[in-house]
């Protein structure tokens, strides 16, 4: 029986959440690598039986490409409010102070 991290292991032969980060690009920009790494978090939390299942039934890539996007575009992405949110309201604030 195959193991979680063998899983994991195989997720990242594979380079899926490299691919799906890259076509999120426009969104992360400079974020990329940050965001690679926390979907890598979310695979790793996911229950051992749960990610059995998906890699057996052949959706976890589908799962992963869910995640990705929701993670890159969703409005209440934990993701986008620890980075890309803060981000824009500190270059707003730069932005204004050239202007005052």
């Amino acid at each position: 029986m195959i193991t979680k991290n063998e899983i994991i292991e195989y997720i990242y032969n594979i380079q899926i959440v490299e691919k799906c980060a890259s076509r999120f690009i426009n969104v992360l920009n400079e974020y990329k690598d940050d965001f690679v790494q926390y979907i890598y978090l979310q695979l790793l939390e996911i229950e051992e039986d749960r990610l059995k299942l998906l890699f057996k039934e052949n959706e976890l890539v589908y799962y992963i490409i869910a995640i990705c996007r929701n993670h890159a575009l969703g409005k209440y992405s934990a993701f986008k409010k620890e980075h890309i949110r803060e981000n824009q309201i500190e270059i707003n604030e730069d932005i204004q102070s050239i202007y005052e």
